[in-house]
C-alpha cells in the first residue's frame, strides 16, 4: 500500500462514525418505522448539556447538510440527534462550475441552524467539526483575504472547451510523459475532470479576452473545503488541505505527498500558490488554536457564537468517496471497497 493510502485510510474514528449518511438513514428509516430500537443509535433529548458533541458537514452537488452527533462515552459512538440536523436542496454545479460565495453561504446557512439547535438543548461547546464535499473542486483565491477570483472548477467540468484541451493534451504530450503523470499522481494528465484540462482551457480563455495570464498565476489555489476552513478561520488562502482533497485534483505526487512539480509546471504555476498538506485525519487545532471558528452572521460579536464554537477542534476536510468507504468499514487493506460512480467518466489512454 503507498504512503497516500496508508495516510487516507487512517482517518479519525469520529469521521467513521459519523462523516456519511451510509449509517444514519438505515436508522432513521427504522426510528420511523417503529422498529426494535436495540441497533438504532438516534438520540431524542430534551437537554444535551454536558455532552460530548461532533459536527459533520456534508457537500454535495445537489444539497448541503450539517449534521450533529452526540458521542456515547462509554461505547465512543457517535450517536445522531435527528433536531439538530439541517439540509439544504439544491443544484450546487451549474455546467460543470459551482460558485464559492453561493455554496459558503449555504453551508453557512445548514451550520448555524444545526448550532442554533444545540444552543437551544444546552450545548455549551462543539468538540469536533468534519467535512466532506464532492470531489474534485479547486478555485483561484485572493492570498490574503481568501476571496475567490475565479469560478469553483470541479469533476464534472466537461464543457466543450475543457474537452477540447483535453484533447490537446493528448495529441501534443508524448505518452511517456502522460504514463509518468500517472504513475506519480495516479490520474490521467488528459482526463477533463481533473485540473490540467480545465485550467489550461480557463488560462487559455482569459488569455484571449482580458490578457490577464500573469495575474491569474500569482493566485492562490484552494479546495472547497479549504476555501470553507480558511474563511472560518480567517486564514484567506492558506488554511491546510487534506491528501484526500489534494489527490482528486490531479496535482499530487502521491510518492512524495507533495503537490506535483512537474504537473505544476506544466501550467506555469508553483507549489507556494498551492496550500499546505496535511493527513487525512488530521485536525488544525493545534495550529490554529485560539482562533475559534467564525461563522458570518452567527450572532452580533464578529460573526461568531460565543463560546460553542471557540475551542472546536476541526479536521481537514475530505472527498466524499474516502467517507463512504471510511463508513462502510473499508479501513484495512480488507474488505475492498467497490464504489458505484452516478456521474458521467470520460476514459481515456493513460
Amino acid at each position: 500500500m503507498s504512503p497516500l493510502s496508508s495516510a487516507v485510510m487512517l482517518s479519525a474514528g469520529f469521521l467513521a462514525l459519523s462523516i456519511s449518511l451510509v449509517k444514519v438513514l438505515p436508522a432513521l428509516k427504522q426510528h420511523r418505522t417503529g422498529g426494535s430500537q436495540g441497533q438504532v443509535h438516534v438520540y431524542r433529548p430534551s437537554s444535551l448539556k454536558g455532552a460530548k458533541i461532533i459536527i459533520t458537514i456534508d457537500v454535495g452537488s445537489s444539497s448541503v447538510r450539517c449534521t450533529a452527533f452526540q458521542v456515547d462515552e462509554v461505547s465512543n459512538k457517535a450517536i445522531l440527534i435527528p433536531a439538530c440536523t439541517a439540509t439544504h436542496c439544491g443544484s450546487n454545479v451549474i455546467k460543470g462550475i459551482a460558485d464559492c460565495n453561493t455554496l459558503f453561504a449555504l453551508i453557512n446557512q445548514v451550520v448555524k441552524s444545526c448550532v442554533y439547535s444545540l444552543q437551544e438543548r444546552g450545548v455549551s461547546s462543539v468538540h469536533s467539526l468534519g467535512i466532506t464535499t464532492f470531489a474534485m473542486t479547486l478555485v483561484g483565491v485572493d492570498s490574503q483575504s481568501g476571496a475567490p477570483l475565479t469560478p469553483m472548477f470541479t469533476y464534472a467540468g466537461q464543457g466543450p472547451g475543457v474537452t477540447a484541451a483535453a484533447d490537446h493534451i493528448l495529441r501534443e504530450v508524448p505518452t511517456s510523459e502522460r504514463r509518468g503523470h500517472y504513475t506519480r499522481t495516479g490520474t490521467v494528465l488528459h482526463h477533463p475532470c481533473y485540473a490540467t484540462a480545465q485550467l489550461q482551457h480557463y488560462f487559455s480563455t482569459q488569455q484571449q479576452e482580458q490578457g490577464n495570464r500573469n495575474r491569474l498565476q500569482q493566485l492562490h489555489w484552494t479546495t472547497l473545503s479549504g476555501y470553507v476552513l480558511g474563511k472560518w478561520r480567517g486564514l484567506g488562502g492558506s488554511a491546510p488541505v487534506s491528501l484526500s482533497d489534494a489527490a482528486w485534483t490531479g496535482l499530487l505526487d502521491m510518492h512524495s505527498l507533495q503537490w506535483d512539480a512537474v504537473a505544476l509546471r506544466r501550467l506555469g504555476l508553483q507549489a507556494e500558490q498551492f496550500p499546505p498538506l496535511v493527513a487525512s485525519h488530521s485536525s488544525s487545532a493545534a495550529t490554529l488554536e485560539g482562533r475559534g471558528v467564525h461563522i458570518p452572521g452567527l450572532d452580533a460579536t464578529e460573526g461568531r457564537e460565543v463560546g460553542l464554537l471557540d475551542h472546536t477542534r476541526v479536521f481537514a476536510g475530505i472527498g466524499d468517496g474516502l467517507a463512504a468507504t471510511i463508513a462502510s468499514k473499508c479501513r484495512q487493506q480488507q474488505p475492498l471497497p467497490v464504489p458505484l460512480r452516478v456521474s458521467s467518466d470520460k476514459k481515456g489512454e493513460s
